[in-house]
């Protein structure tokens, strides 16, 4: 199996998209970035939807939005 990895980058957290037979969203962004990181994935995936899990690293504002 393949893993893929891409930088979301919704503001000024390091999230990334890792693809594989599922999808993970690590670390989702700082609030009010939801438009952003929706755009963003868009271009990543045929549908944001399918994303199995979201992972937040740590409970800072950036990282839980």
């Amino acid at each position: 199996m393949s893993i893929t990895i891409d930088a979301v980058r919704p503001g000024i957290t390091n999230s990334y998209l890792l693809r594989g037979e599922g999808s993970i969203l690590i670390d989702p962004g700082e609030p009010g970035k939801g438009p952003s990181v929706l755009g963003r994935l868009r271009n990543l995936m045929d549908d944001p939807r399918d994303i199995s899990l979201i992972l937040a690293t740590h409970g800072h504002f950036d990282h839980i939005g």
